[in-house]
């Protein structure tokens, strides 16, 4: 399907064949995996270079969470959506990143301003970014 077709709902922002949507309010890692949900999305999963670089510009001097974490298992970080083992993509994290620090961190942000993904409790607040596949118009 050319992704030309598709279209993101009002405030939604897109990129190929998915649509984002950047919250405004900060919460938990799983409150806002849980609004993610309630907006039929689920927190972002990124696959590609191109991907993380448009989130990336998107951030504007902001934490987000994205949907990834080694809830299930320490050390395997799994993306939310579908359960995918993320290969980590060194480029993508700030130095020395995922560390566990203090044997506690499992959810992952984008980190500003050292720009990078970063693993921290799933206690802490921050916003979120959602995603979920364009529709036709």
């Amino acid at each position: 399907m050319a992704t030309d077709n598709l279209v993101c709902e009002e405030g939604w922002l897109k990129l190929r064949s998915s649509c984002y949507f950047m919250s405004k309010m900060s919460t938990t890692w799983e409150v806002g995996r849980q609004e993610c949900i309630a907006l039929n999305s689920d927190l972002v999963k990124i696959t590609r270079d191109e991907e993380y670089k448009f989130l990336r510009k998107l951030i504007n001097l902001n934490n987000y969470y994205i949907g990834l974490s080694d809830l299930q298992e320490e050390g395997t970080y799994r993306w939310v959506a579908d359960d995918t083992i993320h290969q980590i993509v060194k480029s993508w994290w700030r130095e020395g990143e995922p560390n566990n620090s203090s044997s506690g961190e499992h959810c992952v942000h984008y980190h500003y301003p050292d720009e990078g993904l970063n693993d921290i409790s799933c206690d802490t607040k921050f916003r979120y970014i959602c995603e979920k596949p364009g529709h036709l118009a």
